[in-house]
């Protein structure tokens, strides 16, 4: 008996200001089901990344969202301001 194999969807990252140091923006094809976080991990560009700001149509999202097919992803730099 084969292994089930889940399909691969394709997502893009984007990413603004600071984020741009820690994350390659582009196109990823990652397996269905993949959240966020899974994703950031293949798009890192650096062992270690500060905290950043995660959205997805124009919504704050945490890590542990799944992803959809399409789903553009912008990454940004957290901005203090007073």
């Amino acid at each position: 008996m084969f292994p089930l194999r889940r399909a691969t969807i394709d997502v893009t990252v984007e990413a603004h200001g600071l984020a741009a140091q820690y994350v390659a923006p582009g196109s990823y094809k990652v397996r269905e089901g993949s959240t966020v976080g899974k994703l950031l991990d293949k798009a890192s560009t650096a062992r270690r990344r500060p905290p950043l700001v995660l959205m997805i149509g124009g919504e704050r999202v945490e890590t542990s969202r799944a992803l959809a097919a399409g789903d553009v992803v912008k990454v940004l730099g957290f901005a203090a301001g007073g």
